[in-house]
């Protein structure tokens, strides 16, 4: 068996090239299979389709931080409704993120505590957002999600 990486967070959805060039081109570097993070209730359906489409491209479903005010029921039962294809692999991109707006930091919270419930329903893992919000999301963490797998991102500002 060769080995090879995953990039197990691939925004595919949002660049200009067909997934199939993005995956050639990954390939030259060593990635094999991407995994890609549905961020908005109206690109859960394209990450899905794009893997669905593509034999080594895998998706996650959930609600990005910044969309807390989009949740209801219906979000709710379009991720667990989306959550059923065996291209999905995780909740996520969820999470907190205090960075740009502080207004809704409680609805958050309680969003990122909804989808770490229905990923321990559904036994999958989650990836988590962090910004500027780390004591929250660890206590969150802690309380909602022991014992289980997940993936953090911390968003940084490159100096290029």
């Amino acid at each position: 068996m060769k080995n090879y990486l995953v990039d197990t967070h691939a925004h595919i959805d949002m660049l200009n090239d067909e997934p199939n060039v993005i995956l050639e081109e990954m390939a030259e570097y060593g990635v094999k299979k991407a995994i890609i993070p549905a961020v908005e209730e109206k690109t859960s359906d394209i990450v899905i389709k794009i893997a669905e489409e593509n034999e080594n491209i895998y998706s996650m479903v959930g609600l990005f931080p910044s969309e807390a005010k989009t949740w209801n029921e219906g979000v709710k039962c379009n991720i667990l409704n989306r959550a059923k294809s065996s291209k999905v692999v995780a909740v996520g991109e969820i999470g907190l993120d205090y960075y740009w707006d502080k207004s809704f930091n409680d609805l958050q919270k309680e969003v990122f505590v909804e989808q770490i419930k229905i990923a321990n329903f559904l036994n999958l893992p989650i990836v988590v957002h962090d910004r500027e919000a780390h004591k929250d999301t660890f206590d969150i963490l802690k309380e909602y999600n022991l014992l289980r797998f997940y993936f953090i991102v911390f968003p940084v500002a490159w100096n290029l």
